[in-house]
């Protein structure tokens, strides 16, 4: 085994421990397993199809921009000069702050792409009133 192996095996990983949940089985899932991009994915153990809501890494995306362009307006930058600093920090200050906070925030909320309903009967599809 080379030095840069072993390196990189004994290097925590950049997100502490997420402790994700299926919604239906109650398994826990690896990060490794989760989109967290709002696509959809299966529970490994029970194949339910899950999501993770958009909203969660917007929410990451919208704070960096939103951190980049005061730290720009901080620093005297007006114009086209505050408009691509802003965009130029943008993703360093996402990386920051994913790393820092993904370690202190909850996790997100998976959630089932299709509900199961045990209280509800089947609609009766020659009833098109329902």
């Amino acid at each position: 085994m080379g030095g840069s192996e072993r390196i990189f095996r004994s290097a925590p990983p950049l997100m502490g421990e997420m402790l994700l949940k299926c919604p239906a089985c109650e398994s826990t899932l690896k990060e490794t397993e989760v989109n967290f991009s709002g696509r959809r994915f299966g529970c490994p153990t029970c194949g339910e199809e899950l999501y993770v809501p958009r909203s969660y890494s917007a929410r990451f995306v919208v704070g960096a921009l939103f951190i980049s362009a005061l730290l720009c307006l901080a620093l005297g930058l007006r114009g086209i000069a505050l408009y691509l600093a802003t965009i130029a920090l943008w993703f360093p200050i996402l990386l920051l702050e994913l790393i820092l906070l993904l370690r202190v925030l909850p996790p997100p909320k998976i959630k089932m792409s299709h509900p199961r309903t045990r209280d509800v009967a089947p609609r009766d599809p020659a009833n098109r009133n329902c």
